[in-house]
């Protein structure tokens, strides 16, 4: 809705945790 507040520093460390997160769920497939 609309644009965020949020500068894109907080956009990327919050992407960034989630796809390390996302990571190390799935060993078995490489990493992208």
């Amino acid at each position: 809705m609309g644009r965020t507040p949020w500068p894109r520093g907080w956009w990327y460390l919050i992407v960034s945790q989630v796809h390390k997160i996302i990571i190390a769920s799935s060993k078995d497939s490489p990493a992208i």
